[in-house]
């Protein structure tokens, strides 16, 4: 199995979900990341992230997304959707 690469993406967000609709043409399903714990509604009112800032889990939630994982997943199906993605990112 191929590793992925790391890619500088620019217009990150755009390009993620250009990524995602090419990954969906191929079978491959995919979902964006939720949204941090201390963005999220439950946890402002507890007030458990009041004035703090958490960048790399921003970045994360706004630029990232889900590949299919899964104690089921085949080193086939492993192998198709890395060679995808690969495919995708050098295009």
């Amino acid at each position: 199995m191929r590793p992925i690469k790391k890619y500088k993406l620019d217009n990150k967000k755009k390009k993620r979900n250009k990524i995602i609709d090419l990954l969906a043409k191929k079978n491959i399903q995919t979902r964006p990341f939720f949204w941090p714990m201390h963005k999220q509604k439950i946890f402002n009112k507890m007030k458990l992230f009041k004035n703090k800032k958490y960048p790399n889990a921003e970045y994360l939630s706004k630029n990232g997304f889900y590949l299919p994982s899964g104690l089921g997943i085949k080193n086939k199906e492993i192998e198709y959707v890395s060679s995808t993605l690969n495919n995708i990112l050098n295009n």
